[in-house]
């Protein structure tokens, strides 16, 4: 696993950081090292914030933040449904400044203000752990839910609370462990495996394994690249969410195996779309 991630690092370091081989297999090792010697404190994490940034490095990747939130965007449109959609946990907003462009009316919530300068004008509001109600008066016909579950203290309270929005829809894009070739279509397997060939290298490792790359890769992008303090890494199986949905009257509609997708943030990611489903409540309450 190690070997691999160190290729990936190398190749971050170049094509998105613009450092030079030497440079980058540098940064590379020490950052291994680090990790491998400490641990990701939050001690660390700053003094390999620092190492980047003396190099140059730094800021050339920090600029590519919106490139991720624009090919979550691009993921995630086909399944947006109805014009207002709220961005559940969204960070800089930049997801949401993207679906701006293609004329959807979006809203956004966080437990922190902190929006791009792109993201200023959109509706925001401050979420509200446990409170189990609607964040915003408008309707709200999709939520979206982007890489936020795992990074919660108690994700089946935040699913809670993501119901409690009434929305028809619910799309989520999360990191996985344990997932196998076996659990996705074959023809699935073959697309990201011909999208990104390490896909097929994280399948086959142990969970064990998976957890620890997972863990890593967010390290690096919430702590390190993002200055993040210490986050949770509560990982699932994709039929793990399906089955907590389901508790909320939410049935799974929809799967696409993304596989290892984003090249600032190397994780396997799965996307599934979760629709309200009436006939399933108890009491007939819902969207």
């Amino acid at each position: 696993m190690r070997s691999t991630v160190a290729e990936q690092l190398m190749r971050i370091l170049t094509k998105r950081g613009r450092a030079n081989r030497l440079t980058a297999q540098r940064l590379a090792a020490g950052l291994l090292r680090r990790v491998s010697e400490g641990g990701p404190t939050l001690a660390m994490s700053r003094s390999c914030a620092k190492m980047l940034d003396e190099e140059g490095v730094i800021d050339n990747l920090r600029a590519r933040f919106p490139d991720r939130a624009r090919r979550m965007a691009e993921q995630t449109k086909l399944h947006a449904k109805g014009p207002n959609i709220l961005d559940f946990g969204c960070g800089d907003g930049e997801v949401g400044v993207a679906l701006r462009r293609r004329g959807i009316q979006v809203f956004l919530c966080d437990l922190q203000r902190r929006l791009s300068p792109k993201a200023e004008s959109l509706p925001w509001k401050r979420a509200k752990p446990g409170r189990g109600e609607p964040l915003f008066h408008d309707p709200v016909h999709t939520v979206l839910v982007l890489n936020v579950l795992h990074h919660t203290n108690d994700p089946d309270a935040v699913i809670a609370d993501i119901a409690a929005q009434n929305a028809g829809r619910i799309v989520i894009i999360e990191s996985s462990v344990g997932v196998k070739r076996e659990d996705a279509p074959s023809r699935e397997v073959s697309r990201i495996i011909k999208e990104n060939p390490i896909s097929a290298v994280w399948m086959d490792w142990s969970d064990k394994d998976q957890l620890l790359y997972n863990s890593f890769w967010d390290w690096w992008f919430a702590q390190v690249l993002g200055g993040a303090g210490r986050i949770p890494c509560r990982y699932r199986h994709p039929d793990q969410w399906k089955a907590k949905f389901k508790e909320f009257n939410y049935g799974e509609t929809h799967r696409r195996w993304l596989g290892i997708d984003q090249p600032l943030a190397p994780e396997f990611h799965v996307l599934q779309v979760f629709d309200f489903d009436e006939n399933q409540s108890a009491d007939g309450v819902g969207p």
